[in-house]
């Protein structure tokens, strides 16, 4: 049994969202595979929120395959991906000491939440700020130069600013389903990048990070 999560933890005045990547054992044993504590320093740099709070761990994806975790981390705009054997970050795009050239305000993501590696690079949910509004971003990431070039990008139409939450998925065949999740809105993208459907809620963030699933369990798929 493998499931891993971010935790809280507190060594001074900040109090610190998500900083620890933790494993548990199937008997319940807990191994930390990484710690922010030890890739960044809060005290250099404009690196806290404006509520206090540090890092901000609020996603995690793991590959089975490689044996590797990807943390997003909201508070310092980041993400890392964290090799589970040795605990070393292996890339990180975005943020404080990242593995690629700083990009401008406007190009690279602010307060991202779900997240998903892609050919050549990856796709964000980015929620940006209240005047932009939020967006879907790829950025092309070139590891040998140390580049990170923004791809295509995607808004909803009106502007959005999704503030807590925000999920994004890209099928095989190109289409793109995208959770505005604080709005209550999910927006399902043909692989022709028009709308396919969408379906808009009160609920808020009920609608969190979402998976996608040919039947609801118990239900029959109508043809």
């Amino acid at each position: 049994v493998k499931t891993a999560s971010p935790t809280q933890d507190r060594r001074f005045d900040v109090p610190v969202i998500g900083n620890r990547l933790i494993e548990l054992g199937a008997n319940g044993a807990e191994r930390t595979v990484w710690s922010t504590w030890d890739h960044w320093d809060p005290s250099v740099g404009d690196f806290v929120e404006e509520d206090g709070t540090w890092t901000h761990g609020n996603a995690l994806d793991y590959d089975a395959g490689r044996d590797v975790y990807t943390v997003g981390f909201r508070g310092v705009d980041a993400v890392v991906e964290v090799d589970n054997g040795s605990g070393l970050a292996l890339r990180q795009v975005g943020g404080p000491t990242s593995s690629y050239a700083e990009l401008p305000k406007s190009d690279r993501q602010l307060g991202q939440h779900q997240f998903q590696w892609i050919d050549g690079g990856i796709l964000l949910f980015d929620n940006h700020t209240e005047e932009t509004g939020s967006r879907v971003l790829v950025l092309e990431l070139d590891d040998a130069a140390g580049v990170a070039t923004p791809g295509w990008s995607l808004a909803h139409d009106p502007l959005l600013f999704t503030f807590a939450m925000g999920d994004v998925d890209l099928a095989e065949d190109g289409s793109l389903l995208v959770t505005w999740s604080s709005n209550g809105v999910v927006t399902d993208f043909g692989p022709d990048g028009d709308v396919r459907w969408e379906l808009s809620t009160d609920i808020g963030t009920g609608f969190g990070y979402v998976e996608r699933s040919e039947a609801l369990p118990g239900m029959v798929r109508l043809h």
